[in-house]
């Protein structure tokens, strides 16, 4: 799409974007085995029907017994001026291509290839289904290189043993909810709402250890030594 001024159309769904310097793509979102990627027209921004893909993702420079991370492709022009990206570049250009081992059992693969365009490769693998890493990160002053993988949490993984360096979470709307959603009074161990005029807290068949309530946080949990 092409949004002009004083226009907010929005992408239509179509949330992946590509850029080689000179063509946009576009994809939507679980689309790739559906026509996915597609050249746009630059005057228009709409889908032209070319699937070409650019030549950093194209399907002959992927080796025997991988196949492409559908939908993750990653390739963008660094803007004038902008200074090193970590995630490596070459020229004004950055990216990374995913691969994934195939075949593999379960509902997604779990053993990937990350190849970045200044040249670096790394391997990820996880026990657990869904993760998808996006990048090759170089830390600073010579650090080792780590995997990125994730959106609304984003993980940073040592490109040598897989281990979790750390990670940040983007989102904190599902902490939110949790926090905010009033517990049942019925259920054992847990603190009602005191009652009106009082300050004071009615526990239900309390255990053993400390009860962390308050008269500001009428639904803290009561909780065991530990």
């Amino acid at each position: 799409m092409v949004l002009r001024p004083g226009g907010g159309p929005g992408t239509y769904g179509r949330d992946y974007q590509m850029y080689d310097g000179r063509d946009y793509w576009s994809a939507a979102v679980f689309a790739e085995r559906r026509g996915g990627w597609e050249r746009l027209d630059p005057a228009t921004g709409e889908p032209t029907g070319d699937r070409t893909l650019p030549a950093f993702h194209a399907p002959e420079t992927c080796p025997d017994g991988k196949a492409p991370f559908l939908d993750h492709r990653i390739l963008a022009e660094l803007p004038p001026g902008a200074p090193p990206s970590p995630l490596g570049q070459d020229g004004r250009l950055t990216g990374c291509r995913v691969l994934h081992t195939t075949p593999y059992s379960g509902y997604s693969p779990r053993e990937f290839v990350l190849e970045s365009i200044d040249g670096r490769s790394a391997s990820y693998r996880t026990r657990t289904w869904g993760r998808r890493p996006w990048g090759i990160l170089a830390l600073p002053s010579g650090g080792e290189d780590t995997v990125v993988a994730g959106g609304t949490t984003v993980r940073c993984h040592s490109a040598v043993d897989n281990s979790l360096l750390w990670q940040v979470r983007g989102s904190t709307a599902d902490v939110t909810t949790r926090r905010s959603a009033p517990p049942s009074a019925t259920r054992p161990g847990r603190c009602r709402r005191p009652r009106t005029g009082t300050s004071s807290l009615l526990v239900t068949r309390p255990r053993p250890g400390r009860c962390v309530a308050s008269p500001t946080r009428p639904y803290a949990r009561c909780c065991r030594p530990g």
